[in-house]
Order: C-alpha cells, then structure tokens, then sequence
C-alpha cells in the first residue's frame, strides 16, 4: 500500500475560495489575515522579513506562514510584526533595530519567534516601532523605540523586553501611532503619551508626554485608533471625534486646518468602529456601511477615485462588511467571510497577484492550500538549498526509487513535471514561493521553496 505523507491538503473548493478568512491585519505596505482554521498568511513588501516566512522576497500572493494553527490576532510595524497566539503566548519577528520585537536583544528574525513566556496576553497592537500590549488582569505593557516617550515610562530610553506602564489595572483598549499612544479605561477616560509635534496627544499643546495624560475629563470614550500624526474616537453615544494633523483632511471635519483637542466629526450618533491608516481614516455605521476620508493618492479610501477627501465619504452602498484595516492601503472582511483590498499596491500588498494601486475593493482569493503539522512526517525526502535562485537538490535519505517531480503554485496549479530526481531546474520561475512535491512508491512528500 502506498503511503502518503502530506503536507498540503485542500481546505475549499474553487466556489468558496474567497470566503475562508476569519480576521485581517496590515502593515506599512504588507497585509495578513488569519483563516477559519487559525492558520496564517501574509503578502506584500518582505524587507527585514516581516513576513515571518523565513525570506525577504516581496510576495503579491497570500504566502502560509510557518504551520502553526492556533493564531489569534496580529499587527505589524513599519519593518516588524507582532502577533497573539490562542494560548495567551505572544510572538514576534521581522526588523528589530530598536528592540521592538521584546526579544532582548537588537537581532532581526525572519520567523515567528516567542516573546517570553508569559500566556495571560489579551490584546496587542504596533505602528512604527514601537508596541502596546495588554494582559489579562488590565496592565498595560510596551516596548521598543521610545524616542519620543511613545512607550509612556517616563523616559525616553527603548525597552528590549515588554515593561509594565504604571502600575493601574483598569486599561481597556489600546492604539499605537507612529511615535505616539492613545489608550481608553474600563472606567471611560482616555489618555495619550509620546510625540505631540501636531496635537496628535489632543491636550491642547504641542509638547511631547512620556506619561500617559487623560484628555478631558470626559469619561463616556468607547474607542480609539491613532494613525500617523492624528487621532480619532468614538463616544458612547456614537459620536465620531478627532484630533491632530489635518494636512490631507485626516480628521474629515471638511477642512484642512490641525486640531490640538478632539474636535466632534459632523452631528451622526450611529458610528460604531473606527480605523486609522497612516493619513486616512475609515469608520463603520451600525447600518453596516463604511466610510473614509483622508489622504487618497494610492486609491486607499476606496471610492474609485484617487483625490483626498476632507470629509466622510461612502466607499459603497452595501452593508455587508464586517471589519476593516488600513495603512497605506486597506484590506476588509465581508459578512460572507471574504477578503477584499484596495489603495497602494506597488509591493504586492493587495494579495491579488499584481503590483497595481487599486481605487475600488478588489477581491483576494483563498488559496486552496494550507501547511498542517504533523507529528509523522517522514524524513525520507528533503531539498537543498531554499531559498535557491537555480536548482534544487533532493536530498533521498532512504535511496526510494522516484517515479515523479512536481511543481505546483500557491494555488495548486502545476508548473512543471518532470522525471528528473536530483538537480531540478528551476531558473525559468520567477521569484517567489513553490511546492514541490517528490512521489515514490513508498512515499508521495510536498516541500514548500523559495525561488530567489
């Protein structure tokens, strides 16, 4: 009996490709998503590796990240990712320059590697190069660059591990800008700390704070997202507010003018989620429609236009959108579990095998094949060396007699098929990432490679 040892398997069918996604995340010029069987992808610009995918090859395809299947949540850096596993354990990888992968240490990694041991992390979020993160009994907790007291220790010293902010248990939500953190608590107030050059803080001044300080003294914020050089929120009463740059109509109060203090956007009481990419905001109405404002030239506002708007505008009349997320381009996830992107594509980060700005959603599909762990996998074939730029050698420990090689795409479509056992020429593929798969009598084994 032939035995099969394999390392892909298909997850849906063609009809259902595009509705496998559970939850979504994006970078400066990356994406990643998370599908329904807590497995994880990535695509986009791979400098330093923030892909997690053990290269630095930009990819415009959804690309599995290692085999794990247990992920939760996730949020990337300018060059760095962070991510939350279901445990409770907390994983970091890509660019580490000002230690913001809470390793200890200022080493680039180009896998997921974990950040401690602890497993009581609640939430988590990155910018630039810095991270917020929350546990379980309401501390707040930060590392990396602090250069404008963004971590909100008091100083202005970069922190290699996760450090406790203050000593209060009560913080609820948590949202990194560039250089500067916003934060609400369970009792309603909300506070910001960092770099304040534009009013991105909303105390009404321009000075930086290496402190978390509340602004106001209202105690009725549900949440907040900073992005860049700005800042908005919601009220409990579904009001929309913002605050900080306003160069490219960032707060959408139909101007062009900066604000130091929140500032109430238009008189709608129906907001109820909100995103800030890096000079453009998105915000979500209880009827299920999305809107955005901002800096457009990418096409990231979604509108089929490439001109900023300094007020909320509708991307589309369907009400059908679960969530949403935005850097210099923006991906969402429809009701159906679909996964849509659009604005700056010039590194692949739209996931839809181009390097093309889009202005309107574009749909990304699911690829159709997932890397499972298993305990048993044979040995009795390897490759050598990946990444590799023109042949790959087959390592046949077990000397089986092979019958067949073939290479297949992301998606499962075979790209060559050959008898040739040992030094498989590759040069004619682009750069990128393949399956190989080496069939035997005895054993029939999938390898994913890197084309250089």
């Amino acid at each position: 009996m032939k035995k099969i040892i394999i390392l892909f398997v298909l997850l849906f069918n063609i009809q259902t490709q595009s509705q496998c996604w559970k939850s979504i995340s994006v970078g400066n010029s990356n994406s990643f998503a998370i599908k329904q069987n807590g497995t994880l992808w990535a695509w986009g610009y791979n400098s330093n590796g923030v892909l997690g995918n053990n290269s630095t090859l930009d990819i415009n395809i959804p690309s599995q990240i290692g085999t794990a299947s247990n992920w939760q949540s996730l949020f990337s850096g300018s060059y760095f990712t962070i991510a939350l596993k279901t445990d409770g354990t907390l994983w970091s990888w890509g660019s580490n320059f000002t230690s913001q992968l809470g390793n200890g240490n200022t080493t680039n990694l180009l896998n997921p590697t974990q950040i401690g041991s602890d497993s009581d992390w609640l939430t988590i979020d990155a910018k630039e190069s810095h991270c917020l993160a929350l546990k379980n009994n309401g501390t707040l907790w930060a590392w990396g660059d602090n250069s404008n007291g963004q971590l909100g220790d008091g100083t202005n010293i970069n922190k290699t591990i996760p450090t406790q902010i203050g000593t209060e248990t009560n913080w609820q939500q948590i949202s990194v800008g560039k250089f500067h953190s916003q934060a609400i608590k369970s009792d309603g107030t909300i506070w910001a700390w960092g770099q304040n050059s534009n009013g991105q803080l909303g105390v009404g001044d321009y000075i930086d704070k290496t402190l978390p300080i509340q602004i106001g003294t209202g105690t009725n914020w549900q949440s907040v997202e900073a992005g860049n050089f700005f800042s908005i929120a919601i009220k409990n009463n579904g009001t929309l507010w913002a605050w900080g740059v306003n160069v490219n109509g960032e707060l959408g109060d139909n101007t062009n003018i900066s604000k130091n203090t929140p500032i109430q956007i238009g008189s709608a009481t129906d907001w109820i989620s909100i995103v800030a990419g890096s000079s453009h905001a998105i915000a979500k109405k209880n009827s299920g429609t999305f809107w955005a404002w901002g800096f457009n030239d990418y096409g990231q506002l979604g509108d089929g236009t490439f001109t900023s708007k300094n007020n909320p505008t509708q991307i589309t009349t369907g009400v059908s959108w679960l969530s949403i997320k935005a850097s210099y381009h923006t991906i969402a996830l429809k009701t159906d579990y679909s996964l849509w992107s659009w604005g700056g594509g010039y590194y692949g980060q739209l996931g839809n095998g181009n390097n093309i700005n889009k202005n309107i959603p574009q749909s990304v599909n699911c690829p159709n094949l997932d890397l499972v762990s298993n305990e048993l996998l044979d040995d009795s074939f390897s490759i050598y060396p990946n990444p590799t730029k023109d042949f790959l050698n087959i390592n046949n420990s077990k000397k089986l007699q092979i019958s067949k090689i073939i290479i297949y795409d992301l998606l499962g479509q075979i790209i060559s098929n050959s008898n040739i056992y040992e030094n498989v020429n590759i040069q004619s593929l682009q750069s990128g990432i393949y399956i190989i798969e080496i069939i035997s009598e005895e054993i029939s084994k999938k390898i994913k490679f890197i084309k250089k």
